[in-house]
């Protein structure tokens, strides 16, 4: 097994694996390396370790010598130069009126060769620029396209989290997000709420996707039966987060319960209590894999609870009883013996009731009667009135109207 080191050459870079050369080289050194873009400047983040040939990508180079105060100085002092080479690129890009988008400039440690990195929708033909640059810098230029994900991490912002992007923060390597990490963690399958800056989907929808998939393969299936103290129900849905399941019982209602008072060591993945229908492909829940989900640390205000959303009972009609648990403890509801012949057949209109609350001041059986405002009430108010009633009844005469003569003497327009 062959020894290297891990190298970054940025903050948060991916990792290059070198040999140490029989060198001493520690955690937290700086070394020079040489790479497809000429010597480098590297940070050391992992000692020296055995790995196996799998891991190793290519040919595994050794590292030149471990990196003195002055070189690190020196590198420093390239962040100047790259800055007035991003001016000079900019305006040739300009000039030749490129579609592409200059990103960053990054100068090799020997400074015989810099390199351009920028994005663009398309292909872009640049041979032309990358000669107009050479001859105005005197260095070898590679111009590199990277892609929206690169473009992020490189530029940075902050997500909708508030926090600054993951990418650009802590992770090294982009690893592949697809929906049906969103689909496994139960999430509501929007790609707009899973898009990142960069337009694909959120690295962390990787993050605990590894969780919610051993969930879903130690737990019971989505449909088969179990057993309650309620009787038996059939397993619709889980809160992992919570450590709940989302149950429906015979009478159609759904309930939330602890996983831990549901499921069982024993109890077929597949089928649930419905042994009759197992066979030897049925694997059972062990005792082992609840306690890796930890499905036994639920908090303090976990109860069984009766799920009473409309979308919760998708569509069914729900009975009276059931919304008799949203009412507080104080409050009762009377069932008076007219409620009891009504039920089912829909609650029927007492007219006798409805005359008896007419009040007197009403006057009408129908209701009280309209208010109508006079100039009484109008002084009340601060309005005032203007008395119109002596104002001349004659009809107003009809105007016509008479043109203009034209001058034609002296040249006058008509208007």
């Amino acid at each position: 097994m062959p020894r290297v080191i891990g190298v970054s050459f940025k903050k948060t870079g991916k990792v290059y694996y070198f040999g140490p050369k029989d060198l001493d080289i520690k955690e937290g050194d700086y070394v020079i390396t040489i790479t497809a873009r000429g010597s480098k400047l590297g940070y050391v983040i992992q000692g020296p370790k055995d790995v196996s040939d799998d891991e190793i990508v290519g040919t595994l180079k050794d590292v030149e010598r471990i990196a003195t105060t002055a070189d690190i100085e020196k590198d420093a002092s390239h962040r100047q130069r790259e800055e007035e080479a991003m001016i000079i690129c900019q305006e040739k890009i300009e000039k030749h009126n490129l579609p592409m988008e200059l990103l960053d400039a990054e100068m090799s440690f020997d400074e015989t060769m810099i390199t351009f990195s920028f994005s663009a929708d398309g292909r872009v033909d640049f041979r032309e620029l990358v000669k107009d640059i050479a001859a105005a810098l005197h260095l070898k230029i590679q111009l590199l396209q990277i892609g929206v994900r690169d473009k992020a991490k490189l530029v940075g912002g902050y997500g909708s989290c508030g926090q600054r992007l993951c990418c650009n923060r802590f992770l090294t390597n982009f690893d592949p997000v697809s929906m049906k990490m969103a689909k496994d963690q139960s999430l509501f399958l929007n790609p707009a709420k899973f898009s990142g800056c960069c337009g694909k989907l959120m690295c962390c929808l990787k993050y605990e996707h590894e969780y919610y998939a051993k969930a879903t393969k130690y737990l019971p299936c989505s449909g088969c039966i179990l057993k309650t103290e309620q009787g038996n129900v059939k397993v619709k849905d889980y809160n992992i987060i919570s450590n709940t399941v989302i149950l429906e019982n015979e009478e159609g209602a759904m309930l939330n319960m602890p996983i831990a008072k549901v499921v069982a060591p024993g109890v077929c993945k597949k089928h649930g209590i419905q042994t009759d229908l197992c066979n030897e492909s049925c694997e059972c829940v062990t005792k082992e894999e609840l306690d890796y989900l930890d499905v036994y640390n639920v908090k303090e205000n976990t109860e069984e609870s009766l799920i009473t959303s409309a979308t919760a009972f998708e569509g069914k009609s729900m009975n009276f009883d059931s919304f008799k648990g949203l009412l507080d403890d104080d409050e009762e509801i009377k069932e008076t013996p007219d409620d009891n012949k009504n039920k089912g057949k829909g609650q029927k209109r007492n007219k006798s009731e409805d005359k008896s609350q007419v009040t007197k001041k009403g006057g009408d059986k129908k209701g009280p009667k309209p208010f109508k405002m006079s100039k009484d009430n109008f002084s009340d108010l601060g309005i005032t009135f203007r008395d119109v009633e002596d104002t001349t009844k004659e009809p107003l005469k009809k105007q016509t109207f008479k043109p203009r003569p034209f001058n034609h003497s002296k040249g006058g327009k008509r208007h």
